[in-house]
């Protein structure tokens, strides 16, 4: 932060804010993602200029270096959602949500958009909006599929156990097939054998071991 260099200045801001929502400091984390937010869109604001993209080589790298950079503010912006959905406070995290689905659509990145999709569905369920919700949740299980993220889609599909018994047709939902919940099931069972290698190298009670399950991977 002491350097003056913007982007290290960033990173210290971005850095902090995800150390200060790991400790629930809700309004530090506040704090820190909104000093990161600011210095991205400033940082883009000098540098979408004439003399900046004049060096660079290609339409193509142009195009990369933009959406990452906004890519960036995208990630920041959904950080600032998150904080508020973790404290409870479910429509400002809504509103911050759409704000980097926007800018997510505008870089193409469809894995960090779908795990917003699901983010906004988790807010809407909390409060009380469930057919909006699980509109959320199935964009979100279909894009997770599509681009092989089966950990998340598992995640997705966990979520919708909580709503069975209010909506039991959730169960033969045509997105929720064979096919699907079986690559979730196997995500699931990897994470299960990573966590009993690592647990087991340290506790050499096996019982122990099992009994911490599930545990927050």
């Amino acid at each position: 932060q002491t350097t003056g260099n913007t982007d290290a200045k960033i990173d210290a801001a971005w850095s902090t804010g995800r150390l200060q929502l790991n400790y629930e400091n809700f309004q530090a984390a506040l704090t820190s993602f909104d000093e990161a937010y600011q210095l991205m869109q400033k940082k883009i604001g000098i540098e979408h200029s004439v003399n900046f993209w004049a060096n660079l080589d290609s339409e193509i790298l142009k195009k990369y270096a933009w959406s990452n950079k906004v890519g960036n503010l995208a990630l920041v912006t959904t950080e600032i959602a998150k904080v508020y959905e973790f404290s409870k406070n479910y429509l400002k995290a809504i509103e911050y949500y759409k704000k980097a689905i926007e800018i997510k659509k505008q870089c193409g990145d469809e894995i960090n958009l779908m795990s917003s999709y699901k983010h906004i569905a988790n807010c809407l369920t909390e409060l009380g909006q469930l057919d909006e919700g699980l509109k959320f949740y199935f964009i979100s299980i279909e894009g997770f599929k599509r681009n092989k993220q089966y950990e998340y889609l598992a995640n997705s599909i966990s979520e919708l156990g909580k709503f069975v018994q209010q909506q039991p047709t959730l169960a033969t939902h045509v997105l929720l097939d064979e096919e699907t919940l079986a690559l979730a099931l196997n995500s699931i069972s990897y994470q299960l054998l990573e966590y009993i290698k690592r647990a087991s190298s340290n506790e050499k009670d096996f019982d122990k071991v099992i009994q911490n399950i599930p545990y927050p991977l």
